[in-house]
């Protein structure tokens, strides 16, 4: 806060009196400058204030993001309408935490996927925007499963889930607090996508495999192709046997 007072003095009145006002101002959030000192910013550069935010969102008007689902993933996992979605708002050092809850409601294991969804044709300012923020995946509370920068979080798989089961899974967004005003003129748009991948059972695996065409070389076919052979050969001497001793009875029971 600036106080500056003027003493009005009988010489001076009516006359028109410009004043100059300069000062200095650093973000409050995340930042505790140490008043004792002669440099209490402890050697941080102040630099000219730009009003806009570290603005990755998915889109310029739309604050709240949208995750996209494949799979039907949208009726295995409970989210909030919310999700994430004060992304335009963060500063250096912010962290922000989100939940989503996995329901596993089919009568198979299904295992649960995410990515970060990011254009491809982004600029090196805006890559290293995202190389500053890192995205950690706990589960259960206990358990984590990714901690990494935004960039490396494609097709990432949360784990499997037994049938009627469920888990919990929060993410934390954390923007590094050695960003400086160079980064808040960006626009980054990203977003979320979930999928779900139930396992097939052994039948439904079985006649699947049976009805794929097998690639060349293929180690696994080769040895199903061996084995129906071998079983048919045997099914044939069985039968050929089988009608062999029957011709034996029938000829010892004529003589």
């Amino acid at each position: 806060m600036l106080k500056f007072q003027l003493i009005y003095h009988q010489n001076i009145i009516g006359k028109k009196i410009i004043v100059s006002v300069s000062a200095d101002a650093i973000q409050s959030e995340n930042f505790n400058p140490d008043y004792s000192l002669e440099d209490p910013w402890n050697g941080v550069k102040v630099a000219k204030s730009i009003n806009n935010s570290y603005g990755i969102d998915v889109d310029d008007k739309k604050v709240d993001i949208e995750p996209k689902f494949e799979n039907n993933a949208e009726n295995y996992i409970e989210i909030s309408d919310k999700f994430f979605s004060q992304l335009n708002k963060i500063v250096p050092g912010y962290e922000t935490t989100e939940n989503i809850k996995l329901v596993n409601k089919s009568d198979k294991n299904t295992e649960y996927f995410y990515s970060i969804e990011i254009p491809e044709n982004i600029g090196e300012k805006e890559k290293a925007l995202l190389e500053n923020c890192t995205l950690t995946v706990i589960k259960n509370d206990t358990e984590t499963i990714y901690s990494d920068i935004l960039l490396n979080h494609k097709n990432n798989s949360i784990g499997k889930l037994k049938p009627n089961e469920e888990a919990n899974i929060k993410f934390i967004l954390k923007i590094s607090n050695e960003l400086d005003n160079d980064f808040t003129m960006l626009n980054i748009k990203f977003n979320w996508k979930f999928s779900v991948n139930p396992e097939e059972n052994k039948i439904e695996e079985i006649i699947n495999n049976i009805i794929k065409s097998p690639k060349t070389g293929d180690f696994k076919f080769d040895l199903s192709l061996c084995l129906f052979f071998i079983s048919a050969i045997v099914f044939i001497v069985v039968l050929f046997l089988e009608h062999r001793m029957k011709n034996n009875t029938y000829k010892k029971s004529k003589k």
